[in-house]
């Protein structure tokens, strides 16, 4: 077997190190996360997580994000929570930029995959 060769690439003088893989494509798909999920606070460096997206942190929260994550594509477009009442489960979402049509969409199916699961 071949032994790959670490790469490097500066963004944002960022310095990050990889090895060149031939990736899947990214799902069209949305994901609703819940707080203190791995894929907001795992990593030390968060810049490129919340880059474009106008979020800004609580005071004292580091770099951590622990709201519920809204994810497309790989990248973090807002935020969301449930009320959970007698009857029913509502879930409102905070987008950080006006999202496309295709994205509400996918939000709302994830939204009723979501009811589906919690009522059980």
């Amino acid at each position: 077997s071949k032994i790959k060769e670490l790469k490097k690439v500066e963004v944002d003088n960022l310095v990050f190190y990889y090895f060149e893989i031939q990736q899947k494509p990214i799902p069209e798909r949305v994901y609703l996360l819940p707080n203190y999920d791995e894929y907001g606070i795992a990593y030390k460096i968060r810049e490129m997580f919340l880059k474009d997206t106008g979020y800004v942190m609580p005071p004292n929260a580091g770099q951590m994000i622990f709201s519920h994550l809204v994810i497309y594509r790989g990248k973090l477009v807002g935020l969301w929570r449930r009320t959970i009442n007698k009857d029913s489960v509502n879930v409102d979402i905070t987008y950080f930029h006006k999202p496309t049509a295709n994205v509400e969409n996918l939000v709302k199916e994830e939204i009723g995959r979501y009811k589906k699961f919690i009522t059980l």
